[in-house]
């Protein structure tokens, strides 16, 4: 069965239009609301995860819990990071999937995994460049430290 060329055409621009309204849908980031992260939150675990290379090195991978370890979000962009007693002032901001968190003049930038109204998970990447005693040369390392909080 032949289809007229305009129906053809109808068609693929149907199709071409599905295609992009659903390429545009997946390609959004995530967004955040950010008054979710208004309150007390507790460390509930970090863990580290060490790379060699680009491979994740699961024997020095580690996971602790250890101590009193806080995170109090206030509306005015604020943040006491209170750990075993000892408290730091800094500012947050949210940008995009991303929680921002200064104590001057050092600015760390957290990706926000997971944000519910009693859940929060953030991780930060990082690389240094350490001297392998073996091979005699600097490498460099990556680490991923990520937080697991709970709202009291």
């Amino acid at each position: 069965m032949k289809v007229p060329k305009n129906r053809r055409l109808i068609i693929l621009l149907s199709s071409l239009g599905l295609t992009l309204l659903i390429s545009t849908i997946s390609c959004e980031k995530e967004t955040f609301n950010e008054d979710r992260l208004i309150g007390k939150w507790y460390v509930e675990y970090n863990t580290f995860f060490y790379y060699n290379g680009t491979e994740l090195d699961n024997e020095e991978t580690e996971t602790y819990n250890e101590g009193e370890f806080t995170w109090e979000f206030f509306e005015d962009g604020t943040l006491i990071i209170n750990e075993d007693g000892d408290e730091d002032n800094c500012d947050w901001e949210v940008l995009e999937n991303y929680l921002l968190i200064c104590e001057q003049p050092e600015c760390f930038k957290l990706e926000i995994i997971k944000l519910t109204k009693d859940t929060l998970v953030v991780k930060m990447d990082y690389e240094y460049k350490d001297y392998d005693e073996i091979e005699e040369i600097i490498i460099t390392v990556k680490s991923v430290l990520e937080f697991h909080l709970k709202k009291y």
